[in-house]
């Protein structure tokens, strides 16, 4: 038995797919960015830092301390305790590759530890965290229910306004 292969047969009306049909998609595309990959802080570990990621690291590590810190924390009270949700504003896109803004989620405090994806830290009694994974860093306060940090990524950055849920 021999198999048999048949050209392929165009519809009735139906115009084939040529280059000149595709490229001004394609074209229109690549002008508008339409293709461009949306990153996440975490999946931008793979590209090198930029030269002052430190800096901005830094410069947010003073401002958050140096904010006006509210009544001492006290990790027995477990006031903080709970799950964290709110949004991301993006603050620093140097390649132009990141989301505007971002739903963030999954926020775990309990007593002074808290939990967010891979990032793992201690409150301290002014209500500042500082953690960090890899090249990525969040950074901020607690100020009651609230949270009011940076998310710090060699592609981007976001500021982060979180509220605990009821």
């Amino acid at each position: 038995m021999s198999a048999r292969m048949e050209s392929p047969r165009i519809r009735r009306g139906a115009a084939p797919c040529s280059v000149a049909r595709v490229l001004p998609l394609g074209l229109c595309l690549l002008v508008l960015g339409c293709g461009q990959q949306i990153m996440t802080p975490i999946a931008a570990d793979a590209l090198g830092p930029p030269p002052n990621l430190l800096d901005e690291v830094n410069t947010t590590r003073q401002s958050v301390s140096s904010s006006s810190s509210p009544a001492s924390f006290n990790p027995a009270s477990r006031g903080l305790d709970g799950s964290y949700r709110g949004d991301g504003r993006l603050v620093r896109n140097p390649g132009g590759t990141c989301q505007t803004g971002m739903p963030v989620y999954g926020m775990q405090v309990s007593g002074d530890r808290v939990h967010f994806g891979s990032f793992n830290g201690t409150i301290q009694p002014n209500g500042v965290v500082d953690m960090d994974y890899g090249k990525n860093w969040v950074i901020g306060r607690f100020d009651g229910p609230h949270f009011i940090g940076r998310w710090i990524a060699p592609a981007c950055s976001y500021e982060l306004t979180l509220n605990r849920e009821s």
